[in-house]
């Protein structure tokens, strides 16, 4: 068998079979993107936003290797999904999905962590601060999930639903934008004023 016909695919379709190379080649390139993904936003808000200058390479790595571990067993949660006795409720979707950290709070955590460090709070405390909003937040996301669904549609319409997805892509445009140049830690953090790099 020729090697492009274990990789032609000019249309797919659902639950259509693909060749083995070429769904082998997908899942690389996925499994890479999940990883990626779950390192970036930890490490971005640490060695830019929490620590600053001088960096916090332990903090950094525990941050990385909690959201690692933490999105490994929701995944596994979630892929199995669990009955909750005594309910017609399931925790876990129990569809192949990786769930870990976003990029979504990347820019609300950034702007309040900066703004924790203007009024004198250390980052790493400004830090505890934004994981305690998010795990009481989280609380408010459990009670939405056990609304019936004609609620949360009443609640949430699309308009809603729409202009806040458009909100959070600017919000991140802005700061990929701000980074993808290079440069910009430097002007920020101000190297010239620590004469011991010079």
């Amino acid at each position: 068998m020729k090697l492009t016909s274990l990789l032609y695919f000019p249309v797919r379709y659902p639950d259509e079979p693909i060749p083995i190379l070429l769904a082998a080649l997908m899942g690389l390139q996925h499994a890479f993107a999940m990883v990626g993904g779950l390192i970036t936003p930890p490490l971005v808000v640490f060695k830019f936003t929490v620590c600053g200058f001088p960096f916090c390479p332990d903090l950094q790595q525990y941050a990385i290797s909690a959201g690692l571990i933490t999105s490994g067993i929701c995944t596994l949660i979630n892929v199995a999904q669990f009955k909750i006795p005594g309910t017609k409720f399931f925790v876990g979707s129990g569809i192949l999905s990786v769930m870990g950290t976003s990029f979504t709070f990347l820019p609300i955590f950034e702007i309040a962590i900066q703004q924790m460090k203007a009024d004198g709070i250390s980052g790493v405390d400004a830090y505890g601060k934004m994981l305690g909003t998010s795990m009481v937040c989280g609380l408010l996301e459990l009670a939405f999930s056990l609304m019936p669904i004609k609620v949360i549609k009443k609640t949430f319409p699309p308009i809603v639903s729409a202009i806040t997805v458009i909100l959070i892509g600017v919000a991140l445009t802005g700061t990929g934008m701000k980074y993808w140049g290079g440069g910009v830690v430097c002007a920020e953090m101000g190297w010239k004023t620590h004469s011991k790099f010079l």
